[in-house]
Order: C-alpha cells, then sequence, then structure tokens
C-alpha cells in the first residue's frame, strides 16, 4: 500500500472495508444470528464432543463477559449412547446447559435409556446449572430471560433443528 498514492490507497482500504463488512460466512458453523434483546444469538452444527467444545472455547474467547447459555441437540440415538459421556463433559465452558431431545435418523430406532433426559443427567455430573427442555421450552426459557447488566449468549448446537428457537426469536410471526 505504500506504493500507492494517497487517493488509490484510501480506495484499496475502502473496498477492503466493505468486503469484509458483507462477508457472510458458511451457514451453521458458529453462525452470528442476530441479537434479541440483550442477548446474542449463535447456532452451530457441531454434533462431535470436540467441536461443541472447540466451539464454546471460541465463543469463551470473545465472549468474554457474556452468560454463555448452551442449547445442544443430540443427534441419533447411536451416536448418544456411544459419546454419552464425552458429550456430558463438553460443556465446561458454559455458564448453563440445556440438553434438548434427541433428534433421531429415519434409520433407527429409540434405544432404552438413550434419551435427552439421560443425557442431561450424566452431564449434571460434570456440570451444576443443567436442564433437559424440549425445543418450545428452551425458546420460552430464552424469552423470559430477566433483563441484567451482564448480557447473555445463546447458543444451538446439534446436527438437528434446534436452529428454529433462535430463528422463531427474531422471526416470530413465520
Amino acid at each position: 500500500l505504500t506504493l500507492l498514492g494517497e487517493d488509490q490507497n484510501n480506495q484499496v482500504v475502502s473496498k477492503l472495508q466493505r468486503t469484509v463488512r458483507n462477508y457472510r460466512s458458511t451457514t451453521r458453523r458458529l453462525e452470528r444470528i442476530g441479537e434479541y434483546k440483550n442477548t446474542v444469538l449463535y447456532d452451530d452444527y457441531g454434533h462431535h464432543p470436540v467441536e461443541i467444545s472447540a466451539s464454546l472455547n471460541a465463543l469463551r474467547n470473545f465472549y468474554p463477559d457474556h452468560e454463555m447459555i448452551v442449547a445442544f441437540m443430540p443427534h441419533t440415538y447411536t451416536r448418544t449412547q456411544m459419546l454419552m459421556h464425552d458429550f456430558a463433559q463438553a460443556f465446561s465452558l458454559a455458564d448453563q446447559v440445556i440438553i434438548n431431545e434427541i433428534y433421531a435418523s429415519a434409520r433407527e430406532t429409540p434405544l432404552p435409556g438413550v434419551s435427552g433426559e439421560e443425557l442431561a443427567k450424566e452431564t449434571a455430573k460434570y456440570h451444576p446449572k443443567v436442564s433437559y427442555l424440549t425445543k418450545e421450552a428452551t425458546k420460552a426459557y430464552i424469552k423470559s430471560l430477566p433483563n441484567s447488566t451482564k448480557p447473555y449468549l445463546f447458543l444451538t448446537i446439534g446436527a438437528g433443528d434446534n436452529w428454529k428457537i433462535t430463528h422463531h426469536l427474531l422471526h416470530p410471526n413465520e
């Protein structure tokens, strides 16, 4: 840039600023959805414990002063059964953890002892603030958050359709 004249330099900087401002990332990969009241809304497709931990780490570093509420929708009964203990330990950086119902696959049937409720119980062994809520109850909970001086960050994460929670918060008539 030092080789360019001042006018060209300003044009390059202006174009770079426009490009960054208009950049749209991939969807469902740590995607910032918007803001609802004093809550920043994010969504992520992560459905493996390592992905969950990485996403929470990134958000915690970017929003260190926000109360982070994470709603996880496990994907498939077999994956949940196989990774139950790993999932339960993946939420250490969240302030609150909400486990939603399992997003089932058409190729499998429910397994005895494998459910969102069971994952919530297992997660409670490692985290002090865990609850099991349906998608609708999660949406109602986020709507009812009290105003506070500390802002909130709400992340929906998982391969299922709990991303609809944030969409409905921003677009209630759709």
